[in-house]
């Protein structure tokens, strides 16, 4: 699709040129500018402009990336670099996923604001240093909307810190690393996503193939698109911690950064129970409450509590996408999947369900997870088989750290709060149904048990 008054279509000859990318990369942010002012707002945009917006926005990507690339080679004082870090901003970007690291979704972080290190960051905001923190409001980026004022001890963590925050939390975590990722420039992120959960008759919501003689004359067909929506919702991560800790955080001899890691760990922590958990009520919908969710039956006389190879097997065959997914198992499975075997042949040899190689269990080949943050052992839940490949993460870039001592000052200690903007859910909106078979899911559990 091409709009009225601008044409994005690849030129390898003239994108040589940086005043010609330069000129395309203006006209695909006005572009999308005129898509929203004629719509009124976000949310009212009809799917051709929709579609329309969204190729302005992969263009200015492209013009971006390849400004950025002239920048490297040739440096010119006509490009503000702060324009290329990263995609256009704008509040309803299609592109595409993206890796979970903060450089990947967000840009390299612009800076540490003046401060050497996440310790002298946390000391001076405790207390209330001016002097050093007069480099940090004096930046220019330095401006958090909607974020607490610093009379009330509410602070945007430098970008360089956010992001050793963010991306520590990732490595512990089960969801994000495996999701879809999308960067969010605003409150809300509208993803372009395909219709297709009916393969009876016709794929991706009304595409059919034919075979056609000589001559023959096919029958135009158009897949059905739909938009999901996310809308960054907020994560409070509170903490007290003593006077004697923070002197701790702020002595350079100190080998961790405390709140460092227990910030970063609760929000790992945090995160995954909600992409998990969440009612998409204030909080991510997670996948046990998605529409999507497939609930396969136990076996007939199934003790309580109890997992059998053929709930595994029957779950294998439901998940739509099997050699992509893992198993997410709460840990008071791991005595029955222990025992657990399959017997071969006449002489009755014995074939663990549950394998190990490398240091990593699998189960019919698919590698397993064993976490707290699932249902115990015969709940709906307690055992998960998943493509996280088909789950939607969207994240805003900002990290807020505020203090205050207003209730623990008897005691010397300071209560902290982390707060970070974030939404997810599943991107199949229900089960597709197969051209034979039963229903398919990205995310499979068992019936209860109990």
């Amino acid at each position: 699709m091409k709009l009225k008054k601008f044409d994005f279509t690849p030129d390898a000859k003239a994108e040589k040129e940086v005043k010609y990318l330069m000129r395309k990369f203006d006209e695909a942010g006005r572009a999308m500018a005129e898509l929203i002012a004629k719509a009124g707002s976000t949310d009212d945009l009809s799917e051709a402009d929709l579609a329309a917006y969204n190729e302005a926005s992969q263009a200015a990507d492209r013009y971006a990336k390849l400004l950025r690339e002239a920048q490297a080679e040739n440096p010119s004082p006509n490009i503000n670099p702060a324009q290329l870090t990263g995609p256009v901003a704008d509040p309803i970007r299609g592109s595409e996923a993206k890796s979970a690291r903060y450089r990947d979704l967000f840009g390299e972080p612009r800076g540490a604001d003046g401060f050497s290190s996440l310790r002298e960051f946390v000391k001076a905001v405790e207390q209330r240093d001016g002097s050093k923190l007069k480099t940090y409001f004096d930046a220019p980026e330095q401006r958090a909307l909607g974020t607490a004022p610093p009379s009330a001890g509410g602070f945007l963590l430098p970008e360089t810190y956010a992001a050793q925050i963010f991306d520590l939390a990732l490595e512990s975590e089960i969801v994000r690393p495996r999701a879809r990722i999308w960067p969010m420039g605003a409150d809300t992120l509208h993803i372009p996503a395909v219709a297709n959960s009916d393969h009876s008759s016709s794929l991706y919501g009304g595409v059919v193939g034919e075979w056609l003689a000589e001559a023959g004359i096919g029958t135009p067909q158009d897949p059905s698109f739909r938009r999901m929506t996310l809308a960054a919702k907020k994560l409070m991560v509170y903490m007290r911690a003593s006077s004697e800790l923070l002197e701790g955080v702020a002595d350079a001899s100190y080998a961790a950064d405390p709140l460092d890691a227990i910030m970063a760990g609760a929000i790992s922590w945090f995160l995954d129970y909600a992409f998990i958990h969440g009612t998409g009520a204030g909080m991510p919908l997670g996948i046990l409450n998605s529409p999507c969710l497939v609930t396969v039956d136990k076996e007939a006389g199934q003790p309580a509590d109890t997992v059998l190879y053929e709930n595994l097997s029957k779950m294998f065959a439901r998940q739509a996408n099997p050699m992509g997914s893992v198993w997410l198992i709460n840990r008071t499975a791991i005595p029955q999947l222990l025992q657990l075997s399959v017997t071969i042949g006449v002489a009755g040899s014995h074939v663990p369900v549950l394998s190990q190689s490398g240091g990593t269990f699998t189960i019919l080949t698919r590698p397993v997870i064993f976490t707290e943050k699932l249902p115990t052992m015969g709940s709906v839940g307690d055992i998960i088989f998943a493509d996280l490949s088909q789950y939607a993460v969207g994240m805003r870039k900002e990290l807020t750290l505020e203090r205050s001592n207003a209730v623990s000052w008897l005691t010397d200690q300071v209560d902290w709060r982390g707060r970070i903007r974030v939404d997810g859910q599943p991107l199949w909106s229900e089960p597709m149904t197969p051209k034979a078979g039963d229903t398919l899911s990205p995310f499979v559990v068992l019936e209860s048990r109990t």
